[in-house]
């Protein structure tokens, strides 16, 4: 009889957790994928996402707000030949509004990555972006703030390139009060900066330039409009020179990459060929990603 009032007691108690909610629904997905250089190596981010709608009297009167069972936002690789599978970062949700602060991979170099997250703050309910520098070969990670940092010299951090291996990154900035003018014809008004930040977290400035071309072989490539000349600034020697050799990349055709099937339940390898391109599924099922 105990045990039975126990059972009883036990169910109820469960139950009662879920009473006002629908079933729980699963919304996990993959957010995004690259092919790392080395050709075998598939970075993926993937979101966790399960929760329960309101119902009844908790959903009155504008829909109520869900039960969420799960919000977990994970860093991975995939391995083409091996198969396997590594999980490099789980985080759970507690900064973000439920459903935001998504891992995506902004770009990759070598065994290095660029993520950001970004999405409506908890409580404050206020736009935020963070970074992630991700080494994905030895599995480290480190949050960096580019945002606070430029703006901390007066800069807004704009378009951002990862240039190589080792994590230095391109910033193509506005002032922080360009970066707020949304008028029409600023464009004619504005003064962009290239910055460098270096892989120990030094910030340079490189140029008043907006025509960021690449970098190569540790210097950072721009046009200056005025003098229609390439320059080259040395990020270790910190100086500044007329790159006379600098031609315009040729274009690279691609022929190996990776994409999110059409309901982001799974990743697909893409070969072009002839022009074409074909793809198949990767054995990457979800239920995997634990």
């Amino acid at each position: 009889m105990q045990r039975t009032l126990i059972a009883i007691s036990t169910l109820f108690l469960v139950t009662s957790c879920h009473l006002g909610y629908g079933p729980l629904q699963d919304h996990s997905k993959f957010v995004s994928a690259r092919l790392a250089d080395d050709k075998r190596t598939v970075l993926f981010s993937f979101h966790r996402f399960a929760y329960r709608a309101a119902t009844g009297w908790r959903a009155f009167p504008d829909g109520g707000i869900p039960d969420y069972a799960t919000d977990i936002s994970l860093l991975g690789t995939f391995d083409l030949q091996t198969r396997g599978i590594k999980i490099l970062r789980r985080e759970r949700n507690s900064q973000w509004q439920p459903g935001s602060g998504l891992f995506t991979i902004q770009s990759t170099k070598g065994y290095k990555a660029l993520i950001s997250q970004g999405g409506q703050l908890r409580g404050s309910f206020e736009s935020g972006v963070k970074y992630v520098l991700l080494d994905f070969k030895l599995g480290d990670s480190t949050d960096v703030d580019l945002k606070s940092d430029l703006a901390a010299r007066g800069r807004d951090s704009g378009q951002i390139y990862l240039v190589d291996g080792e994590g230095t990154l391109v910033f193509v900035t506005l002032s922080l009060e360009e970066a707020k003018d949304s008028r029409p014809h600023r464009n004619s008004r504005v003064v962009p900066e290239i910055w460098v930040r270096t892989p120990v977290g030094d910030y340079l400035k490189a140029a008043v330039s907006a025509h960021y071309q690449c970098e190569r072989n540790g210097e950072v490539i721009y046009w200056e409009p005025s003098t229609r000349d390439f320059m080259a600034f040395s990020i270790s020697g910190r100086t500044t020179r007329k790159a006379t050799e600098f031609k315009v990349a040729e274009y690279e055709d691609v022929t190996q990459g990776v994409i999110l099937s059409s309901d982001r339940k799974k990743l697909e390898f893409g070969v072009k060929v002839n022009g074409e391109w074909k793809y198949e599924s990767l054995d990457l099922e979800p239920n995997r990603l634990r």
